[in-house]
C-alpha cells in the first residue's frame, strides 16, 4: 500500500513497483486517513508511507497503523533527513526508512529486504544515525551530577578544597574525589581548564 499527498509521486511509485512485475500494489492514496480506513479491508505485507502530509501526518498514520495491524511492516519514504525525524518514525512502527532521492531499484529491494525481516535505512541515514548516537555518547562523557556542579562553581569562585568542604559538609579527601572525577568527565588537566571547558558545554 502507498500514501503520498503529492499525485505525480504516487503515480511514479506505483509504475515502479508494477514495473518490477514481482510486487502489487494493493492501494494507492493520497490521504493518509482513507488509507488508514482502507486497512479494514485491504491487509498489504507492507504499508510505503511518505513522512510531511497534510492533515494526519505520516507519523501519525505509521503510528497508528502499526496499532491496527501489529504484523504490517511499514517503510518511512521521505524528503526529511534529521536524526529526530528518523528516531520519531522508527519509534512509530517503521520498519525502515528511505529518502525520495532513492533510485527505482534501492525502493524495490528496499521492499523484498523488509518482507524477509530485514530493515532497510538509506546508507546516508544510517551514517547520520550513527554520528547522532556518538554524538550523544561524546555528550554523556560531559555529564556532572548535581554535586559535582556545585563543587565546580565553587572552584570557579576561588575557593580551596577545606572551604568548599566546609562549605557542602564533606570531607576533605571526598572533595578531591570529585574533583578528580570532575576533571576526568571534562577532560580538564588543572581546574582552570574544567571551569572553562564546563562554561564552553554550558554547564556552567
Amino acid at each position: 500500500m502507498l500514501v503520498e499527498d503529492d499525485t505525480l509521486q504516487i503515480e511514479q511509485l506505483k509504475a515502479t513497483f508494477e514495473a518490477s512485475q514481482r510486487l502489487t500494489v494493493a492501494g494507492a492514496y493520497t490521504d493518509p486517513q482513507a488509507a488508514l480506513d482502507a486497512l479494514g479491508d485491504v491487509a498489504p505485507d507492507i504499508l510505503l508511507s511518505d513522512i510531511g502530509m497534510p492533515g494526519m501526518s505520516g507519523l501519525e498514520l505509521i503510528r497508528r497503523a502499526s496499532e491496527k495491524l501489529p504484523s504490517l511492516d511499514i517503510i518511512a519514504l521521505t524528503v526529511h533527513e534529521d536524526p529526530s525525524t528518523v528516531f520519531e518514525a522508527i519509534k512509530a512502527g517503521a520498519s525502515g526508512y528511505l529518502l525520495k532521492s532513492s533510485t527505482d531499484e534501492e525502493l524495490v529491494n528496499a521492499i523484498f529486504d523488509t518482507a524477509e525481516g530485514g530493515s532497510r535505512i538509506t546508507p546516508k541515514i544510517a551514517r547520520m544515525i550513527i554520528m547522532n548516537m556518538q554524538g550523544e555518547v561524546a555528550d554523556a562523557a560531559f555529564q556532572l551530577t548535581a554535586r559535582e556542579v556545585e563543587i565546580l562553581r565553587k572552584i570557579e569562585m576561588g575557593r580551596t578544597y577545606k572551604e568548599i568542604a566546609g562549605e557542602v559538609e564533606l570531607s576533605v579527601h571526598t572533595v578531591n574525589s570529585h574533583v578528580k572525577r570532575i576533571f576526568s568527565k571534562l577532560h580538564a588537566r588543572n581546574k582552570q581548564e574544567a571551569v572553562f571547558f564546563a562554561k564552553k558545554r554550558g554547564i556552567l
